[in-house]
């Protein structure tokens, strides 16, 4: 079995970054209480997301980062995605925490010492708690806050070159301040975000204006910096390519969530961030109402329902579409001519069942996208560790290494040993890594389908 038409090896450019990426809260922990978050404000008033004795990887704990980032050196990978929490750094306006200062340059020479390139996250989804109850985003004050944070940041950590302003805010904006999921907890009607003057405009302006003045006060004190955002692109296709209304539909849709935060951000970045994990297929309906699954993804939206004809789908229930990747990397490159740091990418896989075959055909829809003339920089596979996922907890696993919550102990899973080889070699053996990984005859089928399909669009 295997690939009888196109290239069996895929090779990737020189210098390719091969890499996996964390957020400072979903693995740091608090144990000892000192960091108080809007997201750790909201996990305590909804005790249910973390249970009793879970603790997480307890990257604040001294040795646990670093053992974790051996495990990673072990695996070949060459550049690491980790942020730096804000509220643990400015513990009020004008105080400036040592300590922490101290504890994220103890990680930082860790990954040097094991030649790994850092890329670090300015804002990943939380504010201190006394921004949040001073308005947090939809304040104008609250820029100026995270500016001075960034300025005092790069300024210790000026040996770092690339930057992330900001984590998915197109997605901060829709589970913070329209679905009322995440802090603040604000719910909105879709009927309101047409108004000329709304809450949700407010804050997108102040992020963006967040975004630009970061980047310019990062130029400033590294001049040679890359600078970045991580944008959430959920890509969508037409349900029936033929009909004029799904095709204005899903022209919309990825103009409305993928493409208007990149639009208002583009000039004043170096490299577009993307974190894709899933794509829907849009058909049009003539209805008004906004309702999302229990995973947290639209079930309906107004004037359009999502589909997927995906033969897997992920712990969450989020449909394996690589080719949706691809479409996905080619459009954007073209549209905003900058070149693409795949800044997340994965899926939840408790046991390890798909992960192999979601990083082998994405990386093969990765690897058709350069061949087509997309330019990138590298890849970082979400998540190095299980870690909390949000209002999700410890539910969903998306780790390389699986960490057990409670205990802390740590297993490589044999998805994360398949990624080695292909970060090792620089290139992915198809059909030899479909026959050692994939963990069944159903899967290896539709791999080198999917491959040989990705291929032929050519």
């Amino acid at each position: 079995m295997g690939i009888e038409s196109g290239s069996n090896i895929l090779k990737f450019p020189a210098g390719f970054k091969w890499g996996s990426a964390v957020s400072a809260y979903q693995v740091e922990g608090n144990r000892d209480g000192s960091r108080d978050t809007d997201w750790d404000r909201h996990v305590k008033a909804h005790p249910e997301i973390i249970r009793a004795g879970e603790v997480g990887p307890d990257w604040w704990t001294v040795g646990r980062a670093e053992d974790d980032l051996g495990l990673i050196a072990d695996l070949g990978l060459n550049t690491f995605r980790l942020s730096i929490e804000q509220d643990r750094i400015i513990l009020e306006p004008g105080v400036v925490d040592q300590e922490a200062i101290f504890r994220y340059r103890q990680i930082l020479k860790r990954l040097k010492s094991l030649n790994i390139e850092p890329v670090i996250t300015l804002n990943h989804f939380t504010l201190p708690a006394y921004l949040a109850e001073a308005g947090g985003w939809a304040n104008p004050e609250t820029k100026q806050a995270f500016v001075d944070f960034v300025r005092t940041v790069v300024q210790e950590f000026s040996d770092v070159k690339y930057w992330l302003t900001l984590n998915e805010p197109n997605n901060l904006i829709a589970m913070g301040y329209i679905f009322g999921k995440w802090p603040p907890n604000i719910k909105k009607s879709w009927l309101s975000l047409l108004l000329p003057h709304n809450l949700v405009r407010s804050v997108a302006r102040n992020l963006i204006e967040a975004h630009e003045e970061a980047a310019e006060t990062i130029w400033k004190n590294i001049p040679d910096a890359k600078v970045g955002v991580a944008n959430n692109i959920q890509w969508l296709k037409p349900k029936n390519p033929r009909s004029p209304f799904d095709l204005f539909l899903v022209r919309f849709a990825n103009w409305y969530f993928n493409f208007r935060f990149i639009e208002a951000t583009n000039a004043t970045t170096d490299f577009l961030g993307i974190n894709f994990y899933t794509g829907y297929n849009l058909k049009f309906r003539p209805a008004l109402n906004w309702k999302q699954d229990d995973n947290g993804s639209v079930a309906s939206a107004p004037l359009c329902s999502p589909s997927h004809q995906a033969l897997f789908t992920s712990d969450t229930g989020w449909p394996i579409v690589p080719d949706f990747f691809s479409a996905a990397l080619l459009e954007l490159y073209q549209r905003f001519n900058k070149p693409i740091f795949v800044s997340e990418n994965g899926l939840a896989d408790r046991d390890d069942e798909l992960r192999s075959f979601y990083i082998l055909t994405h990386l093969a829809a990765l690897h058709e996208a350069i061949q087509r003339g997309v330019d990138v920089w590298g890849y970082l596979h979400w998540a190095a560790v299980d870690n909390q996922e949000w209002t999700d907890g410890y539910k969903y696993r998306y780790g390389l290494i699986a960490v057990d919550p409670r205990t802390g102990e740590r297993t490589v899973r044999n998805s994360a040993r398949m990624y080695a080889e292909i970060a090792g070699a620089n290139e992915i053996d198809v059909n030899r890594l479909a026959d050692r990984y994939l963990t069944d005859e159903e899967q290896q089928v539709t791999a080198l389908a999917i491959i040989e399909n990705l291929q032929k669009a050519r």
